[in-house]
């Protein structure tokens, strides 16, 4: 990539993006939460999942 498509893809994404300090508010962290299920095949063919839960902001 060249130096010209970085510096569009930086800005790109800044315009995007939260600029330092303009993340979410300590009530709405302590409010959050997150839920993850992670579905496996395994290596010979049997399936898994995986779950991962938790309370407040990652």
């Amino acid at each position: 990539m060249s130096a010209n498509h970085g510096d569009l893809l930086k800005k790109g994404l800044d315009l995007l993006l939260p600029i330092p300090g303009e993340g979410p508010t300590n009530k709405n962290m302590e409010q959050g939460f997150y839920n993850l299920i992670f579905y496996i095949t395994l290596e010979y063919g049997s399936n898994a999942f995986a779950k991962v839960t938790g309370d407040m902001d990652p």
